[in-house]
């Protein structure tokens, strides 16, 4: 229960350390975002169970300013609820499949994303790295397919793998891949992962972004 207390022994090579940790929840914002300029901003750091909600919040937030554009940035993040980015993904593409997943059992499924939402109809700028992965790269995937958003970064993680957890009978958990994920085109992002329209190193992305956007709310020839 919160307010209790556990003693962790860590171990970091050949030593141990002793910790006396209190238990808390803890929570943090998985969407900020803010104006910058002409163009809104925002970041989304993990795909939690309430980011489908708190981005659609943000976005409502920063509508209110006209924005002319809007730079997403998923650089970073590890991805997170499957049915999350399912559900985030219908504000950029609509009711339209927003991945396709592979399993011995039931052969090819699409999924569609949600299509409840207005879906944003300004210029979208995508920022990715190379630790973006999984969920992320399910949304970066369907933007690309679709068309739907300029990519900029370095090539994504690479994990296209969907994993299950299965209780034992000793109440320890068996963790096991049991589905593959492709984008909606059916193209593989498992150890292959995103490659972005416009490749950057060294440089930050997100300066590029801004450089890229015109007043005019659209992305200047390359």
């Amino acid at each position: 229960e919160e307010g209790t207390k556990v003693l962790l022994q860590i171990k970091r090579e050949d030593k141990y350390f002793t910790y006396d940790v209190t238990r808390k929840q803890i929570s943090f914002p998985t969407v900020v975002g803010e104006m910058l300029g002409n163009t809104a901003y925002i970041k989304i750091s993990s795909f939690g169970e309430k980011t489908s909600s708190d981005f659609r919040v943000k976005y409502e937030e920063l509508k209110k300013h006209s924005p002319a554009n809007y730079i997403v940035d998923i650089r970073n993040n590890g991805g997170g609820y499957l049915d999350t980015v399912i559900h985030l993904a219908g504000s950029f593409i609509g009711p339209q499949p927003v991945v396709l997943t592979k399993d011995r059992f039931n052969g090819e499924t699409k999924i569609l994303a949600s299509g409840d939402v207005d879906v944003i109809d300004k210029p979208v700028i995508l920022l990715v790295n190379e630790y973006s992965a999984s969920a992320s790269e399910i949304l970066s995937a369907a933007l690309k397919d679709y068309d739907k958003a300029f990519i900029i970064g370095t090539n994504t993680y690479g994990k296209g793998t969907v994993q299950t957890l299965f209780q034992l009978f000793d109440d320890s958990v068996l963790k096991l891949t049991v589905q593959e994920f492709f984008s909606p085109y059916g193209n593989k992002i498992n150890k292959i992962g995103i490659k972005p329209h416009f490749e950057v190193n060294g440089v930050d992305p997100l300066t590029v972004a801004e450089l890229l956007f015109g007043s005019s709310g659209t992305v200047k020839d390359k």
